[in-house]
């Protein structure tokens, strides 16, 4: 059977048919990118006596602390405050991080992320 414009119904249904097996096709890409942090012993980063630890490991600032973990230093503050992390602070008043700790909590940041 034709139709108005002279094309035949067989016609028309394949090119439906091939219009849906265009909008079927899906194309995935995954892209791995592995990033290694290096903290160099400066005069920010110092070794010190941890007392949860009980042992003399590398303590780092909180900002040095959030690039490590990859999350904001307000992050690191409130695990600070939450006891998630080991600290001291110095005679000056700084706030420093131990490493040792934050390893773990940066470990449950990317659980916590991939399950969001």
């Amino acid at each position: 059977m034709k139709t108005r414009a002279g094309a035949r119904d067989s016609d028309l249904e394949v090119a439906w048919q091939r219009e849906e097996d265009v909008r079927r096709r899906h194309t995935e890409i995954a892209i791995e990118i592995d990033e290694i942090v290096v903290v160099r012993a400066t005069s920010r980063a110092s070794l010190a006596s941890c007392e949860v630890c009980a042992n003399e490991v590398v303590m780092v600032t909180p900002a040095q602390a959030a690039v490590i973990a990859r999350v904001s230093v307000r992050d690191i503050n409130r695990r600070v405050e939450a006891g998630e992390v080991h600290f001291l602070e110095t005679p000056e008043g700084s706030l420093l991080v131990c490493m040792s700790s934050l390893n773990p909590a940066a470990q449950e940041i990317k659980r916590r992320e991939e399950n969001a």
